[in-house]
């Protein structure tokens, strides 16, 4: 059966392939990450190895920036997607 998952600190490396094998099995994807190690202050700019590996989940996963520590956040995020499962990467 196929799972609501959640990945925290999904953008990087690791979780990119576990995104990746997540989604081939069917699964429907969410990664939450702070991009703090990524972007830069101006929204949106991404660098070219992020880019590359977000490219092949990017569209068939859902990306919310959001930061671990901001609780209210995390949780209304929790809420709102209700997943079934969560890794966590942090």
């Amino acid at each position: 059966m196929n799972k609501k998952i959640l990945i925290v600190g999904g953008a990087g490396f690791i979780g990119h392939f576990i995104a990746k094998e997540l989604l081939e099995k069917g699964h429907r994807v969410f990664i939450y990450d702070n991009f703090s190690n990524y972007i830069p202050p101006q929204e949106g700019h991404y660098p070219f190895y992020l880019q590359k590996r977000l490219k092949d989940i990017k569209g068939y996963t859902e990306l919310v920036r959001g930061d671990i520590r901001d609780k209210d956040f995390f949780a209304k995020t929790i809420k709102e997607i209700r997943p079934e499962i969560v890794i966590n990467l942090v």
